[in-house]
This record gives C-alpha cells, structure tokens and sequence, in this order.
C-alpha cells in the first residue's frame, strides 16, 4: 500500500511535470508563430497594420496641424487664439494668413489692442500709412499701455508731417511704467526729433541725448544731434560733435556746411543770426522704427 500511494504520488508529480513540460510547450509555439505572423505580415506590401499606420498619422496630422490655421481652429471662439496665430505668421512672412487670423480677432473682439496693433503692422507692411496710423490709434485707445504700437504710431505721423501729434504720444510712453527700458529710449529719440521738426531745439537737445544712450547712431544721427545744439545756441556742444563726426566721416558735407555757419555765428556773436542753409534730414533712419514682430 505505501509502495503504491508512493507510486501514485510519483506518477501526479510525473503527469504536472508533464502537463507543465506541455504548456511551455504551447506557450513556445504560440510566441514562435505569432512572430511569424508577424514576419509574414511585413512581407506583404498594402497589408492591415501599414494601413493602420497610414491613417493613425493621418488622424494625428489632422488633429495636431501644422499650420497656423490648424492651431486657431482650435480655440475657434478665442480671439487671443488668432491674435498668437497671427504673430506666428507673420514670423513666417505670411501676411496673408495673418490678416485672416487678425480678422478673425477683431471680428470676435472689435476691442482688442494686440489684434489692432498686428493689423496696423500689416497695414505699415503693404504701405497703407494711413490706414496704419488708424489702426495703431485704435490699439493705444483700446490699452494705453501698448508701448509698441504707441511708437510705430509715432515714428509714421513723424514721417508725414504730424511731429506735433507724436509728442503727446511719445511722452506717455517715456512715462508708462509697462514701457521697458528699450521703448522708454526709443521714445525719447523719437521725441528729440519730433521737437526738431517742430523748431523746439532746446527741448530736444536732452531728448535726443537720451536717446542717444542706447541707439546704435549713425552719422545723420549725430548730424541732427548737432544741428539741434546748434539752433540751441549750444555752440561748445555743438562744435564738439561736429568735430568728433568729421574725424569719422570726413566726407559729410552736412557736418562741414554746419560748421561753416558755426564759423560765421561766432565770428559774429551778438548780431542777429543768420539764416543757415543746413536742413532737418528727412530720411527715416533718423526716426527708424524696429522691424515687424510680435
């Protein structure tokens, strides 16, 4: 009896080690087949799982875009969605699509500064100044501390005639707490030009000194700095940069016809000033404004 309940036993361990040697068995089978499956699968071209493939990036193309237009039909009721559309368009140079995009914007908030500002540089961009200008008005309107429209403004009534205009425009800039340093610099050049045109020389004088800190000059700069301290009366100041520019720029007839009268007041202080023939540079490096963005 022990002998065969020990022969029982031996025979249930020997049928489970059996059964276990069977399922590793399968098990190997069913690993090794479906790897052949699959190697078979690859072998034939137009099968299911490329196909699967195909239209598992079509629907992530067409979920995730990769266009500007992809990325504001997402957010189809948000103008600021069009308004950051419209700024990567433009980064792009694609004006066309940015209009659309800024359309959009003004269309679902007629009162978005960002979206006037970005509609005035493409205004600028196609050489519509007036239309710019109107734009530029309506984004300082809607939020006085759009710096940046604030000076494009600014630098396009300087261009046609307006200085006067610019000047109240230009100082709540210099003032505004959300200028940066930057615009803050820009402004006080722009307005040392704007006082220029307008024959207020003493008031631009400091101005243009301030501006001049941070602004990459060039010789028409200088020549307008110094024809400022000229008019001014400033004639220490004046013949110091008109000096230091002609060692530069020996070839600037606009600095030698202004010392030449510099010459001629002095040698004749006290009498009545001359008229001089220097004239107010109209060119707009003098009042250059920064490249579009955003």
């Amino acid at each position: 009896m022990a002998v065969r309940l020990q022969t029982d036993g031996m025979s249930r361990k020997l049928f489970t080690q059996q059964l276990g040697g069977w399922r590793c068995a399968l098990v190997a089978w069913m690993i090794i087949g479906l790897g052949g499956c699959r190697w078979m699968h690859n072998l034939v071209p137009g099968n299911q799982a490329r196909e699967s493939q195909t239209a598992a990036a079509d629907m992530s193309r067409s979920t995730h875009g990769d266009g500007t237009a992809n990325r504001a039909s997402m957010h189809a009721d948000n103008p600021d969605a069009y308004v950051r559309s419209a700024e990567k368009a433009m980064q792009q140079e694609q004006y066309a699509e940015a209009e659309r995009h800024v359309a959009r914007a003004l269309e679902l908030n007629p009162n978005s500064g960002p979206a006037w500002a970005l509609k005035g540089q493409l205004e600028e961009h196609s050489g519509q100044d007036a239309e710019a200008i109107s734009a530029y008005h309506r984004a300082v309107s809607c939020d006085v501390q759009n710096s940046e429209a604030a000076l494009r403004l600014a630098a396009i009534q300087i261009d046609h005639g307006r200085a006067a205009r610019s000047a109240p425009v230009l100082r709540q800039v210099i003032h505004c707490p959300m200028s940066s340093e930057e615009q803050k610099s820009r402004a006080q050049w722009l307005l040392g030009v704007a006082y220029v045109r307008t024959a207020r020389w003493k008031q631009a004088i400091p101005a243009l000194d301030a501006g001049a800190r941070t602004r990459d000059m060039s010789s028409d700069d200088w020549y307008l700095v110094a024809m400022a301290r000229f008019r001014a009366s400033d004639f220490t100041g004046a013949r110091r940069d008109i000096e230091r520019q002609l060692a530069l720029h020996p070839g600037h007839n606009g600095f030698a016809s202004l010392l030449d009268d510099l010459n001629y007041t002095e040698s004749r202080r006290g009498e009545i000033l001359p008229a001089t023939n220097f004239e107010v540079p109209e060119e707009s490096p003098a009042i250059s404004s920064p490249p579009l963005s955003p």
